[in-house]
């Protein structure tokens, strides 16, 4: 069995992510979003 991808998570503050979610909204991609924040 191939090993599992491991996935790292980063937290944000909920000021962050309303910005996050603003700008995802207002039609960025969820990539450009993460980038732009730090979050992915």
């Amino acid at each position: 069995m191939p090993p599992t991808p491991t996935t790292h998570y980063r937290t944000a503050s909920p000021e962050t992510w309303s910005l996050i979610r603003g700008a995802y909204l207002s039609g960025l991609s969820a990539p450009t979003v993460g980038a732009r924040f730090g979050a992915a």
